[in-house]
């Protein structure tokens, strides 16, 4: 995965799940990736310590980070950071997201008697994972309304296309999918896999050029995202831009 993420050069790389070991020259995936590779980063430990092995998020950037910042976490792998990005003289914020995991044993449900078996305690799962991404996504909206720039929102989000948390964010930002993928763009990679649950969500003004799901990483449980976007200099958000109509 680090040689993929070393060959596979982009602006901005963000981790929902990024696992840190500065005591080991092959796990130390800051310096690995990140100033060895010319990136400024903000990493965020949810579990462990700092000079020992933890795991986190992250966010990587070859652009300046002038400010950055947890919006929460849960203690359980879960959470939201972001970092403030300035591009020559544009300024953009990056929202990185895990939120709440559905908790499902994929591998229980791979067959007719594992769907039996686990029928009622996956619907238990699914809809105790749907109340707490719902207030999670409460935090995180009232956090990107105080914004002082345009937003772009990314991560596993741990929900399909058609749950509360998508269309509620679909009513004020845009899809990197649906606006330039193509296919299915299933983002999982187990016994579900017809799951797109790692999105890629932005602001006007900002455009999308190009979306990609990265499937040749089949040796991990999520296929990486990545997008290209272009803007109008200067870069202003569509509030300004309504205040001075």
């Amino acid at each position: 995965m680090i040689k993929w993420l070393q060959e596979n050069p982009a602006d901005i790389k963000c981790f929902q799940e990024f696992y840190q070991d500065p005591t080991t020259p092959a796990r130390n995936s800051i310096k690995l990736l990140g100033t060895e590779m010319g990136y400024e980063y903000t990493y965020q430990i949810i579990e462990g310590k700092p000079r020992a092995r933890s795991y986190g998020m992250a966010i990587f950037s070859r652009y300046p980070i002038i400010n950055e910042g947890k919006v929460f976490d849960t203690k359980r792998n879960n959470g939201v950071i972001f970092a403030d990005i300035k591009i020559d003289k544009d300024t953009i914020r990056i929202y990185n997201a895990h939120l709440e995991s559905m908790s499902i044993e994929s591998d229980g449900l791979n067959n007719l008697s594992g769907l039996k078996e686990n029928y009622r305690e996956t619907l238990s799962k699914l809809k105790r994972g749907q109340v707490t991404r719902a207030s999670q996504l409460g935090i995180l909206e009232e956090h990107m309304k105080n914004s002082p720039y345009v937003n772009i929102l990314v991560g596993d989000f741990n929900d399909v296309p058609y749950s509360y948390t998508y269309f509620k964010l679909r009513r004020s930002m845009r899809n990197a999918f649906e606006e330039a993928g193509s296919g299915f763009g299933f983002t999982y990679n187990k016994v579900l896999f017809f799951l797109r649950i790692d999105n890629i969500f932005f602001e006007e003004p900002l455009k999308i050029r190009k979306f990609k799901t990265h499937r040749e990483v089949d040796y991990s449980d999520h296929y990486p995202i990545s997008a290209i976007f272009d803007w109008e200099r200067p870069l202003r958000k569509e509030t300004e831009i309504s205040e001075e109509n």
